[in-house]
């Protein structure tokens, strides 16, 4: 996701479509919409594996620490028996 926004970052900036002031451009504004669906759900997914809601992706609105407290909960172990959300899923 980041190297594909990187590209898109460098298209605007090179076709002249980059806005300085809102620092964001067509293809980056185009493809910001297309992630922010997958990225939302691979979150909320993400959380109830530490069986935590889906709605406290929401954190990162708190300056700092909401920021600091969803990735300290993106990195933590998951919960290994059934939960509120359902029973974990083994990836092999």
């Amino acid at each position: 996701m980041m190297i594909c926004y990187a590209i898109a970052i460098a298209l605007d900036m090179n076709l002249g479509l980059w806005d300085e002031v809102e620092a964001i451009g067509l293809f980056s504004g185009m493809l910001i919409l297309v992630f922010i669906i997958p990225y939302t759900s691979l979150t909320c997914r993400r959380l109830h594996d530490i069986n935590k809601s889906g709605w406290f992706q929401l954190i990162f609105i708190i300056p700092l620490i909401g920021g600091v407290a969803l990735l300290i909960w993106m990195c933590s172990d998951s919960v290994n028996v059934k939960n509120r959300f359902g029973k974990p899923v083994k990836y092999k």
